[in-house]
């Protein structure tokens, strides 16, 4: 049996547009996967957001589907679906995780700084 290809249609920056965009697809008939981000692992949504993917054989009718209800461009990743549909993930730093955990970082050091502080 052959093994289905599951391609991003969009990017939900939320978990509320993701929810949308699933509804939306399925409610047409479309089969819908939603592929989050490494943080999904620890938390129940992912707070970078989250691919939503379609069957190959689907892609431009989910496309079409996406435009005639007007998911706005903020919820594809401000990214033209057109220009969407790629297979593999774009490779490079997260900036916001990056920031994401420099703030982290901060917090921590300001907690644990008076105790470090008394023990020298």
């Amino acid at each position: 049996m052959e093994e289905t290809e599951w391609i991003r249609v969009a990017y939900a920056v939320s978990g509320a547009d993701g929810d949308r965009m699933e509804l939306l697809l399925k409610g047409n008939g479309i089969p819908v996967k939603r592929q989050g981000g490494t943080r999904d692992i620890y938390t129940i949504k992912s707070v970078y957001g989250e691919e939503i993917l379609v069957q190959e054989k689907d892609l431009e009718r989910a496309r079409e589907i996406l435009r005639k209800y007007h998911v706005p461009a903020a919820a594809v990743g401000k990214r033209r679906l057109e220009d969407d549909g790629r297979k593999e993930p774009k490779k490079g730093i997260n900036l916001r995780a990056v920031i994401s955990w420099l703030i982290v970082a901060a917090v921590l050091l300001a907690i644990l700084w008076p105790v470090i502080q008394s023990r020298l």
